[in-house]
């Protein structure tokens, strides 16, 4: 997956925290951080279970692929010795 990157959450950038939770107490200000950070990190997870399966069904496509390719291969064998004699 690392020739087709794929976001991977949001990024919240320390100035856009800092112009929302500016006139706010020290309490709520970091309450809001821990929230921003709470969404973003769900995020972020769901999106690395998506490219999980993703990955997942590849790499089950690929090893039907190579069992597929063995047996043709196998016949291939079988069919040649065949055909000689």
């Amino acid at each position: 997956m690392g020739f087709k990157p794929q976001t991977a959450g949001q990024i919240i950038l320390p100035g856009e925290l800092i112009e929302k939770c500016l006139d706010i107490p020290e309490e709520e200000y970091r309450l809001s951080i821990l929230e921003n950070w709470n969404q973003s990190i769900n995020q972020s997870i769901k999106e690395l279970a998506k490219n999980r399966d993703k990955t997942s069904d590849l790499f089950k496509g690929a090893i039907w692929a190579l069992i597929c390719a063995a047996i043709l291969s196998a016949l291939d064998v079988i069919l040649s010795s065949f055909l000689v004699k």
